[in-house]
């Protein structure tokens, strides 16, 4: 209650919610904001410098998506054949037993 009336009472709109996740990148955008003002002179605020940040993150993941490749060794292609050869001696033998027996089964 009193930080959302800090939130709504601040005339320049200065104080927002965040998630905590971001708050160690905000707090590092902070820094690299004063830096950059300090050292060059540029004005970039901390908030264009995080989504910055999130911006360079997802094109980050969205590459590793793209080089994505599931593990396939050859121990799981073997496991799959035997797999496969498994419920093909079940199907089997499920087909020799009469009808009205698989029904009872069931």
């Amino acid at each position: 209650e009193i930080l959302e009336a800090a939130v709504k009472g601040c005339p320049s709109w200065a104080i927002s919610f965040v998630r905590k996740a971001e708050v160690p990148l905000l707090e590092l955008a902070m820094r690299e904001s004063v830096d950059m003002a300090q050292k060059s002179g540029l004005l970039k605020g901390p908030w264009e410098i995080l989504e910055g940040y999130l911006v360079e993150d997802i094109i980050r993941m969205d590459l590793e998506l793209q080089n994505f490749q599931p593990a396939q060794t050859r121990r799981d292609m073997k496991s799959l054949a035997e797999t496969k050869d498994t419920a093909d001696e079940i199907s089997s033998a499920a087909q020799a037993i009469p009808e009205e027996v698989r029904q009872r089964l069931w």
